[in-house]
Formats: C-alpha cells, structure tokens, sequence
C-alpha cells in the first residue's frame, strides 16, 4: 500500500485537495485523523511491548477516530482486528503511527484503493517517526502564498488569531518541510494551492504521477463528493469545498491583513517565496526587503498578546455555538474525548 502524508499546514486549501482526490478509483482519502493531537497522550501507555498496553493504545486511537466531525464512510476499523495483526507483530515495531497506518491500509483495502492519502498535516512534526514506521512514504508538500495562507489561519480556530503567532508556526513548519526535502528529496513533491485554482487538471496530473497512479478525470468533478457537500453546510472551515475555487479569492488577504502586516509576512518568508517551490511576488517596493528587520518584543508584549489571543478565541468559539452548533459540538466532543484519557 502506497502511503502518502500531505503536509506541513491547515488552510492551505489541503481539503479541497483532499475530497477530489478522494473521487479517484485507486485513492483512500477519508477525514484525516489527525493524530497528532494524540500524541502528547503518548507517555501514559507506558512500555507498548506489553500487550495489554498496546491493546489499550489501540482501542484508544480507535475511539479517537470516532469523534471526527466526519466518519469514514462504510468503515469503521475492527477493535479485535487490529489488535490480532499488530500484536502479532515484533514488538520493536510497535507505535502509536504503526497502529494509525495499519488503521488506514484497512480502509484502503475495504475501499479496492492502493494509495493511502492522509491528510494529517500537522503530523509533518512526527515526520521522522513516520518514516521510520513506513520507510517508502511520500510527502504532499501543499504550499500556498504566505499571506493568504496566514489571513486565513488569523480567522479559523485551527490556529492562533494574531499574524505574529500564525507567521512563527508557519516558519517553523516549512523548516520542517526544508529537513524532508534535504534529507529525502526523492520522497516529497512540492505543489502550489495557486496553480491547483489555475490549471487543476495539470495539477492532478502531477499529483497523481508522483503517487504512481494513472490520472483520472473523476478529480475534476467535486460536484459528485456526497462528502464535500455535507462539509460545506457544517463548518464555516468548509462551507466552499463543493465548489470551485474562485481565483479572484487568491488576494483576499489584502482585506483582512494591515499593510504592515503584509510588510512584515514578506520579510520573515522572502527566503522561501523566491525558490522555484514557490514563486510568489512581492506586493511591498523591494526596498523594504533588503534586510529583514527583526521585530523583538518585551516578554510583558509577549504575555499581553497570549492572553489578548486566548480571548479571541473563547470570542470566536462562542460565535460558532451560536452559529454552526453542530460543528461547535463535536469539536467539544473530540477535546472531552482526549481529556477523558488523561483521568
């Protein structure tokens, strides 16, 4: 089974990605798990060359997968089934990602695909683990202009509410992003957001070509997703992912970002836009970029921006009770859900 992670970011049109790639005939793309948020329950399994640990581990990430705002349709991995294939295995091998893609391969199987997309992106964090668990796997680099990218992190509960925040996680992803492709240049393939709105055909045939699978037409049709259209009446997150994207939505950015924050966007990722991986251009006069001026804050800065970032989020998620309550729900559902594993 051919594994592919995209990475490294949300909101960088990575869903949209998802669902039409989901149409095709050979491709298992459910709801990502997002694993990652699991991971810092890791340590309270102790040592996994224990059977009952491992076992407990395993229905644990099993229920994990139930809280999703979106089930994987018609299957739902089998408890005792999992538990007899892994348990069987070398203990050396066993770990919280060899469970989650052997969870997925089953999917996939069910599903007569013989690609696995997932779409856990913030999984790039574990990305060393994950090769280590699946030696041929592939990343999906999805990149999108910074600017557009960090506007819409500042307006989602996914991330932070401050493009200072929002601006140090995106750094630090795409240096996550830098180390795979250094280090594995063969198993990662760079593709724009943009030229996935321009041209999708050309841009899922490079996708598909770099998976290994024939490109299939069906991609194209995000009409025929039953998924994408329950999405887009849940989420705010989603509400456009059954239709096709607008180009003119690209420069949204310059709507909801000050001047100086744009200003301050291109200094700190100049670097990256100018490779050929990205190739985007500059909206601030050059001159502004010659040197990049660090911007340094007070730790007491620091704190008031914390706590004014905090507010804007009980604010925001007060919105969504109000407005989308059936995504608000289960989003509380799945925290109560880890927190419940922690007592």
């Amino acid at each position: 089974m051919r594994y592919v992670m995209m990475i490294p970011l949300r909101r960088c049109g990575s869903n949209a990605v998802r669902l039409r790639l989901d149409l095709h005939p050979d491709v298992f793309a459910p709801y990502p798990l997002h694993i990652h948020d699991f991971v810092p329950l890791l340590s309270q399994y102790g040592d996994l060359s224990i059977d009952e640990n491992y076992q407990r581990l395993i229905i644990d990430v099993i229920g994990f997968l139930h809280t999703s705002p979106l089930r994987w349709s018609s299957f739902s991995p089998d408890p005792f089934c999992v538990m007899e294939t892994l348990c069987k295995e070398d203990v050396q091998k066993r770990s919280l990602y060899r469970v989650v893609y052997e969870m997925y391969c089953m999917g996939a199987v069910q599903h007569g695909a013989r690609v696995v997309l997932d779409k856990s992106q913030d999984s790039v964090l574990e990305w060393r683990e994950w090769v280590k668990t699946v030696p041929d796997i592939l990343f999906l680099d999805v990149v999108r202009d910074p600017r557009a990218q960090i506007a819409s992190m500042n307006q989602c509960i996914l991330h932070d509410f401050y493009t200072h925040l929002n601006l140090k996680t995106w750094l630090h992803r795409r240096s996550l992003v830098e180390e795979i492709r250094s280090e594995y240049p063969e198993k990662i393939l760079t593709v724009r957001y943009e030229d996935f709105v321009h041209d999708p055909e050309k841009f899922f045939r490079t996708v598909c070509g770099f998976m290994s699978i024939p490109y299939h037409p069906t991609v194209l049709d995000v009409a025929c997703s039953e998924e994408a259209y329950r999405m887009s009446r849940t989420s705010p997150l989603w509400e456009n992912n059954d239709s096709q994207p607008i180009e003119s939505s690209l420069h949204k950015y310059e709507h909801s970002l000050s001047i100086a924050e744009i200003r301050r966007i291109e200094r700190a990722t100049q670097d990256y836009m100018h490779q050929h991986h990205y190739a985007y251009e500059m909206d601030s006069p050059q001159t502004f970029l010659i040197k990049e001026e660090k911007e340094k804050m007070d730790e007491e800065m620091e704190e008031n921006i914390q706590k004014e970032n905090e507010r804007r989020r009980r604010k925001f998620l007060e919105w969504l009770r109000k407005k989308f309550p059936q995504d608000y729900w289960m989003r509380m559902g799945r925290w109560r859900y880890l927190k419940s594993l922690q007592e």
